[in-house]
């Protein structure tokens, strides 16, 4: 039975990490976007400004997106503490 927990609770974590990456390439993926955009708008600032005209007032810069930080997962903890059991019977 607890082999089948474990077993339960890893393709859990498995998921959960899946997941946690799928945000963190769709924040990166988000953050080039903003970056190109940003690029684009200076571009076309520094062009207007070339031909003499007015230049539009410039957005304001883009924060890049802090990393992905999972919030705390008690099934993971759970997790952790059937291996650390699991290893100290192991090692009696």
């Amino acid at each position: 039975m607890q082999r089948e927990i474990e077993a339960l609770l890893k393709a859990y974590v498995e998921d959960r990490q899946r997941e946690g990456k799928l945000v963190t390439e769709l924040l990166t993926a988000l953050a080039v976007g903003a970056a190109s955009r940003r690029q684009m708008m200076e571009d076309i600032t520094l062009a207007v400004a070339q031909i003499g005209v007015e230049a539009p007032v410039a957005a304001a810069p883009v924060e890049e997106p802090a990393a992905y930080d999972p919030p705390y997962d008690p099934v993971t903890e759970a997790v952790s503490q059937l291996r650390s059991v699991r290893d100290m019977s192991a090692a009696h």
